[in-house]
């Protein structure tokens, strides 16, 4: 092979890696928060101290308050709440009178599932929209949720790892050997296009059973997994 054929591999190769790159982002301060109390978990309430504030309360629901006619609008028992403060990316306990005290609107998980015209199958794990497949940033979508005005789609998506080309590795939560690498994204759900780039997790999220949701003032998409906890800054623009 002649050396200008060799060097227009090349850089056909690193042209690829670059547009692969360009697609996804993986902001430096993305943190990843234990909640070892939340295990098991199902349902997510998300709330701020006022209408105007910007910090997040976090609440999930026993199992006693699930069953509940008014599961959301119930007093907190004895789940563990939590207080998110964006400037300072610090996740800490607070007691339930913080959440009693709160006048921000209470935006649930369990109301934000319905995402037509896009469809989510989860039996085959894909997203369409009018009859169209959507290319995400994994290969299998594991969730998807409408924001509270209806404007956007919150999608996570997971793709196989594999370890120097040979089989997928089991996940095992550290390092290189977890055996799925998750990512997050925004489509407009009026045609059905991406909003900003793919967000790549960090690798200590294992989303077996994840549970997401996004705060009432649209400007973070919460994803619940497994004890741990990732909170994601939605970067939408206004008249996106």
């Amino acid at each position: 092979m002649a050396f200008r054929d060799i060097l227009a591999t090349v850089l056909l190769s690193l042209g690829g890696l670059l547009l692969g790159a360009s697609c996804r982002q993986r902001p430096p301060d993305l943190q990843v928060y234990d909640t070892p109390d939340w295990e098991g978990a199902s349902r997510l309430l998300l709330r701020s101290s006022a209408p105007d504030s910007t910090d997040l309360l976090l609440r999930t629901l026993t199992e006693a308050e699930r069953r509940s006619p008014d599961a959301a609008g119930s007093a907190p028992t004895d789940r563990v709440i939590y207080r998110y403060e964006p400037g300072a990316d610090r996740l800490e306990p607070v007691g339930a009178a913080a959440w009693t005290a709160a006048t921000g609107a209470i935006c649930d998980s369990a109301t934000q599932g319905a995402i037509d015209p896009l469809v989510f199958d989860y039996r085959t794990h894909t997203l369409t929209f009018q009859g169209r497949a959507l290319t995400t940033g994994g290969a299998k979508v594991l969730t998807a949720r409408t924001s509270p005005s209806g404007r956007y789609v919150a999608v996570l998506s997971a793709k196989r790892l594999r370890r120097n080309g040979l089989a997928p590795v089991s996940f095992s939560g550290v390092g290189d050997t977890v055996g799925w690498q998750y990512y997050h994204e925004l489509f407009r759900r009026s045609d059905g296009t991406r909003v900003g780039r793919v967000v790549t997790l960090p690798k200590a999220m294992y989303m077996g059973g994840a549970i997401a949701c996004w705060s009432c003032d649209e400007r973070h998409v919460v994803y619940a997994s497994d004890g741990k906890l990732c909170i994601v800054p939605a970067n939408v623009k206004k008249g996106e």
